[in-house]
């Protein structure tokens, strides 16, 4: 893997549209004109292979004191198993607009392993001298859609 970027427009919105569009249970119904307005409004998170191919994606909506949103986090099915979403998810903390914040949830339906060690790593990370602490809630919704 070559690394993880922020830049919005190394994006592959057509990948990221793809996959949620078909892979995820959260986004199937969100037309590619609705992802790019996401991505456009987010704090994107890209893994990128070493010839520039995206193969991870997670975005983050923030007020950048209180509180964030965590979403759309995913690997390509072809790219899972090297560690990849552990290095995007322990990219998002660490992100200036981020790692001051007092909560930052992730709404899911199926909280993996890897979430959950995600979750148990923030709780042990001891807060810097005046900084707030920082907390992952790993919610559950249901939607109507």
């Amino acid at each position: 893997m070559h690394g993880i970027s922020t830049d919005r427009d190394r994006i592959d919105r057509a990948l990221v549209h793809e996959f949620l569009s078909t892979q995820s249970y959260w986004a199937r119904s969100r037309t590619r004109e609705e992802n790019d307005r996401i991505i456009a409004a987010s704090l994107c998170f890209g893994a990128y292979e070493d010839d520039g191919a995206q193969v991870g994606h997670a975005r983050v909506v923030t007020d950048t004191v209180s509180f964030g949103y965590l979403g759309d986090v995913f690997v390509v099915a072809g790219a899972r198993g090297r560690g990849i979403g552990k290095a995007l998810l322990a990219a998002v903390p660490e992100h200036p607009a981020v790692r001051d914040l007092r909560r930052l949830a992730l709404v899911t339906d199926d909280a993996t392993r890897s979430l959950r060690g995600l979750r148990l790593r923030a709780a042990r990370r001891r807060p810097q001298v005046d900084a707030a602490p920082r907390r992952l809630t790993v919610g559950h919704l249901h939607s109507a859609r």
